[in-house]
């Protein structure tokens, strides 16, 4: 056998290899967008779901903190969320609840249950109780006022 024939012989692992590897980095690097797309849609649920309480009285029970993660998750889920129409829509009917004093909590849940499809997260009926929005918040001042009544 001469040198020709076994240099012949190398290309063809050679070259598997080299297509193998390619296969690899892109079916790695499309499964890693998708499951950092997956993170932050998830991050941004959490943001908003942590944050509603900021509906029944921004500054008595959270602060200005609050409001402001509740919103920037808001505004970041119109851009995370955008090739969802459901949860669109959903941002849609919450804007439009609490801005015309519709029922933000109903549209809070149809938001939190479009965006948990769409991400592909289980959901029950009892994450989704308005109680804690009914509850009043009192600030530590507040309390403090009270005390000395």
């Amino acid at each position: 056998m001469d040198i020709r024939e076994q240099v012949n012989k190398l290309w063809v692992p050679l070259g598997a290899a080299a297509i193998s590897g390619i296969i690899a980095v892109v079916i790695s690097n499309y499964q890693l967008t998708n499951f950092q797309i997956r993170q932050e849609k998830i991050k941004t649920l959490s943001e908003i779901y942590a944050n509603r309480y900021v509906l029944l009285d921004p500054v008595l029970c959270h602060g200005e903190t609050a409001e402001r993660l509740f919103f920037n998750g808001l505004n970041k889920a119109s851009i995370i969320f955008s090739k969802s129409e459901d949860v669109i829509d959903a941002i849609v009917g919450f804007n439009d609840a609490i801005t015309d004093k519709g029922d933000s909590n109903r549209e809070l849940n149809r938001l939190y249950r479009a965006m948990m499809d769409d991400i592909g997260l289980p959901y029950g009926e009892y994450i989704y109780s308005d109680s804690p929005f009914r509850r009043k918040c009192k600030s530590k001042n507040q309390k403090a006022l009270n005390q000395d009544e």
